[in-house]
């Protein structure tokens, strides 16, 4: 079995363009979480002015405020605590009101904001998605929308809706997209090709390896990991060393 490689090319992997295409693919417990914040915290790090929103279908995030500027706390009381599921500094946006002026609200505040709800307000996360994409420009400094499980929404939207049109056209407004799923199987090609980088993690079945080798253009011999928080890297514009490589996020 292949040996993680050294943090010195984990480093460079896990370092985001402004306004990069990012897919995370693992099965539950894989990891994959873990990996997008590391991902999407890095990313803020690097971009000082970048304003980043979360898209939470499960959900499983904790803000740390409401809008009102009252402590988000009370809504989490029954929710296991994890510590990692918390996101110091965030801002829940309210579902149903006016996106865009809640966003703008949000953005005064903090850089991280989520919006959340369970599957009968998808709908809803959508609509603060596409309120998010039209609100800010290129101009206005970077932007990304992290889709915690991208597969729920094709259930609301069968072609990919306002996730389809971040992916293609978000680039040339500042927009960078990571979408993570634990079915890459369940999630349109014209969806998985607009990837320009994938993260790939222990996989239930092989069934979704062979759609990301057909449909996402993953390298049919460089295989998934077999064990958890493991993850290989793949850059579709830079297919050479470190893509193909296998890495392991310290402290997973």
């Amino acid at each position: 079995m292949q040996t993680p490689l050294p943090s010195t090319e984990l480093t460079q992997v896990l370092s985001l363009p402004r306004a990069g295409r990012t897919g995370i693919f693992g099965m539950t417990g894989a990891g994959k979480t873990l990996l997008a914040d590391t991902l999407r915290s890095g990313w803020l790090t690097r971009f000082p002015a970048g304003k980043c929103l979360i898209i939470d279908s499960k959900p499983h995030y904790r803000a740390q405020w409401l809008l009102s500027g009252l402590a988000a706390t009370p809504l989490y009381r029954k929710w296991e605590q994890n510590p990692h599921d918390y996101l110091p500094g965030s801002y829940l946006i309210p579902l149903g009101g006016n996106y865009r002026r809640s966003l703008t609200m949000a953005y005064r505040k903090s850089r991280l904001v989520i919006v959340q709800g369970p599957r009968e307000h998808w709908h809803e996360l959508l609509q603060c998605m596409q309120a998010f994409y039209e609100l800010y420009g290129a101009r206005t400094g970077p932007r990304l929308v992290d889709i915690d499980e991208g597969a729920d929404f094709f259930e609301v939207e069968r072609y990919g809706g306002i996730i389809l049109q971040a992916l293609r056209a978000g680039r040339q407004l500042g927009l960078g997209v990571i979408l993570g799923s634990q079915r890459p199987k369940f999630i349109p090609k014209s969806t998985l090709t607009e990837s320009d980088r994938v993260y790939l993690m222990k996989l239930k079945s092989h069934d979704d390896f062979i759609t990301l080798v057909k449909d996402g253009g993953w390298p049919k011999d460089v295989p998934a990991p077999a064990r958890f928080h493991e993850f290989r890297y793949w850059d579709f514009y830079h297919e050479s060393y470190p893509s193909g490589g296998l890495f392991k996020l310290g402290g997973l």
